[in-house]
């Protein structure tokens, strides 16, 4: 009876970090995601502290991409936690919460080389494919719009008539949000300088693009 009861314990206890991180990414997705509807996990990586709370450390799964509608791909991506006391360093760090988050791309040359795009809160997938087609039209030169120029850096951006233009079709996308009536798109790296550009789709000939610093976290 209480070798039962421990192997229920051992059962229901959350896995630690060291235990997912040993297996191949599949593997490792079935074990931290047991208790959500996932995709097969096709990569893992270790995300930098940042400023994590002492005792946390994150885990990034990514999905392997399928086909999705109007001739996109679509994975999800999930951020995946585990912390253990700071005043007892000796506990291993155990999963303690997932967070996904969706990540389409068009489907050009198949959905395992696509360059994916996230999706905040608030948007659907099959909308935002379809913002994200727009604006890759744009970024080819096909009916863009007139661009108004901020920039908050030294980056010069707004010297050019053309600056604007040239960035956003230079810079790759990775993020799509609600912004107000309309959209923006988020250019560069995650956590470094990044060019946004806002629009609204019933004025496709106006957009901004702005250029700044992130926010401190």
């Amino acid at each position: 009876m209480i070798a039962a009861l421990l192997s229920l314990a051992a059962a229901t206890t959350a896995p630690t970090i060291e235990e997912v991180r040993q297996l191949p990414p599949a593997q490792a997705g079935a074990l931290a995601l047991a208790d959500y509807q996932h995709g097969l996990i096709a990569e893992v990586h270790q995300l930098p502290r940042g400023l994590l709370a002492p005792g946390v450390a994150e885990l990034e799964m990514i999905e392997r991409g399928v086909p999705f509608a109007l001739g996109g791909c679509l994975r999800q991506r999930w951020i995946v936690a585990f912390r253990r006391d700071p005043a007892v360093p000796t506990d291993p760090q155990r999963l303690y919460s997932v967070q996904p988050q969706p990540q389409i791309a068009l489907r050009n040359g198949g959905c395992a080389t696509a360059d994916y795009v996230g999706v905040n809160h608030g948007i659907e997938p099959a909308t935002a494919l379809i913002e994200l087609a727009r604006v890759q039209a744009w970024r080819h030169g096909r009916r863009a719009p007139h661009y108004r120029c901020i920039d908050r850096t030294t980056s010069g951006m707004c010297a050019d008539p053309i600056g604007p233009a040239r960035e956003v079709a230079r810079l790759r996308p990775w993020m799509i949000s609600r912004d107000g009536d309309g959209f923006s798109i988020w250019f560069g790296q995650p956590g470094s300088m990044v060019t946004i550009l806002r629009y609204r789709p019933d004025d496709p000939a106006s957009a901004s693009v702005e250029r700044r610093f992130p926010a401190p976290f």
